[in-house]
């Protein structure tokens, strides 16, 4: 897709794809990279891996995602800096932009639903107005394996619509017009942190791994590190959380 049109359509929908946009190398080389975090034992102040029980067994427990991890693997650094991908988010934001966070969704099989929500009511809008994220297809992602869904009306794109912290309703939008978000491998998504999306649950037998990469504009600010830092204090990756202590999932920390 020829820039101009995926500026428009980022512009005025709030989201654009480009579909193949990572080489099946690249493909493959990532596929490698997330199946060695995935393997990787936690250690703290180190890459923060997140895991659920099971919605099809309550007794197996599953890793769902894993976050900062910029700093701990060579391989996903280096793409996470490509020039191929900042040339574009320079055209879309109109400017230089930092990483902001970065994480993997492996989404495997017995992975629960994503709630309704825009990414803005996880409090972004305390370090910066202005945020896109990159979502590169590692496996197919589809209907069966619990796809994205976007609100794709362009009518709730622009300001945060839901509460800091709370599910968003479908009420509170404004004439939303839901669709599944089907992509291959090699697919990238662009989006801002307003739209509304959400997933259904994997009941499949069908692993949906994706990589997410959010980005503010560098003269805003690099708000990394103290953004993950919070994170760490009020939702700790499991291997970091005192015993006997809970920690209720909320849906900013997707």
């Amino acid at each position: 897709m020829e820039l101009v049109k995926l500026k428009k359509n980022y512009n005025q929908f709030g989201y654009c794809i480009i579909k193949n946009f990572i080489n099946s190398k690249s493909i493959k080389n990532l596929k490698t990279f997330t199946k060695i975090i995935k393997k990787t034992k936690p250690t703290s102040n180190q890459i923060m891996k997140y895991y659920e029980n099971s919605i099809l067994n309550g007794n197996k427990e599953i890793l769902v995602r894993a976050e900062y991890f910029y700093d701990f693997h060579n391989g996903l650094k280096k793409f996470l800096d490509n020039k191929k991908i900042h040339r574009i988010l320079h055209f879309l934001m109109n400017g230089k932009c930092i990483l902001f966070k970065e994480k993997i969704n492996f989404k495997p099989s017995g992975c629960r639903a994503d709630k309704l929500h825009q990414d803005s009511q996880g409090g972004w809008n305390k370090f910066s107005k202005n945020f896109i994220s990159i979502l590169v297809s590692i496996e197919k992602s589809t209907k069966i394996n619990g796809c994205l869904e976007f609100d794709v009306s362009g009518n709730n794109k622009n300001r945060s619509i839901g509460r800091i912290f709370k599910p968003l309703k479908v009420n509170e939008l404004n004439k939303p017009d839901f669709k599944s978000i089907e992509l291959n491998p090699g697919d990238v998504l662009f989006f801002n942190h307003y739209i509304p999306h959400r997933s259904k649950s994997n009941q499949s037998h069908f692993n949906r791994t994706q990589l997410y990469i959010t980005y503010n504009l560098k003269k805003d600010g690099n708000f990394r590190k103290k953004y993950f830092k919070e994170k760490r204090i009020s939702f700790p990756p499991n291997n970091e959380r005192p015993q006997g202590k809970k920690f209720k999932y909320k849906i900013w920390f997707l």
